[in-house]
């Protein structure tokens, strides 16, 4: 149960986190298309985003942090050109990845403590037998 509560705090906590730094920026939000598809696709990406930061720190794989990263810079190329779009877009970014490497040092430091070393097992199955 523990477990499900921290992937929670990492994924949806994770956008309540961003939304308050951004609004502690005072970074406009960039306009809006008046779809409200768009705002729930920003959400899933960045539920998305940290859980495959989490997984990417867990298995010690810069390169799926990696391609987290140039994956969101490709999809929103086009609206960087515009100042305010650019500091929305990396203040949202960083402040989403600092936030699944914070619970991602949680998570470990709550499973190694507390917790039934799940993880140990979880990078033995990423890095294969030695």
């Amino acid at each position: 149960m523990a477990y499900a509560v921290l992937l929670v705090f990492l994924t949806v906590g994770g956008n309540e986190f961003c939304k308050l730094v951004l609004k502690m920026s005072a970074t406009k939000t960039p306009p809006e298309t008046g779809e409200k598809v768009s705002l729930r696709a920003g959400r899933t990406i960045g539920i998305l985003e940290r859980l495959l930061v989490f997984l990417g720190l867990i298995a010690s794989s810069w390169e799926i942090l990696a391609a987290v990263i140039a994956l969101k810079t490709v999809a929103r190329y086009a609206k960087l050109d515009d100042q305010n779009n650019a500091e929305y877009f990396l203040i949202g970014s960083l402040a989403s990845i600092l936030w699944a490497a914070a619970m991602t040092g949680l998570i470990v430091l709550f499973d190694r403590t507390w917790g039934f070393g799940v993880l140990v097992d979880l990078v033995g199955l990423f890095n294969g037998p030695r």
